[in-house]
């Protein structure tokens, strides 16, 4: 059975009870946040009690909305489940930059030899012309 929760954002999300106590990103503004524990969130059953306040724009008089009314319902997007930042990167990450490195080393080492052959070659043509 799920739980409903809200991210600090208010967006409200449905978590599997068993990510209960661990940190989860909210897919919708992507916030980090520690998932509450079961007893802590609304029950998946209950309804939630909001507070509605008018903006300045609108008159005082105006009726509050309707919370929890027979409207369409909205699916609720799960929610995703982050490693722990504090953990060292993985090998593949943190190597990436030196294999980069490398080629490009390797890269210009075959340039130059390249280089220094063709010229060693135009050199060569030069004197065995000139002696002739």
């Amino acid at each position: 059975m799920g739980i409903r929760v809200q991210c600090p954002n208010g967006h409200k999300l449905n978590i599997k009870a068993t990510q209960a106590g661990k940190r989860g990103i909210c897919p919708r503004c992507g916030i980090k946040f520690d998932i509450p524990a079961a007893d802590e969130a609304t029950d998946s059953n209950g309804l939630e009690e909001t507070v509605a306040t008018a903006p300045d724009n609108e008159p005082a008089d105006s009726p509050p909305p309707l919370v929890g009314s027979n409207g369409p319902s909205v699916e609720i997007p799960s929610i995703t489940i982050v490693p722990d930042a504090n953990r060292a990167t993985t090998r593949a990450t943190s190597r990436l930059p030196h294999r980069r490195s490398r080629r490009r080393t390797t890269n210009l080492v075959v340039a130059l030899t390249v280089t220094v052959l063709f010229l060693g070659v135009v050199l060569a043509w030069i004197l065995l012309r000139s002696a002739s």
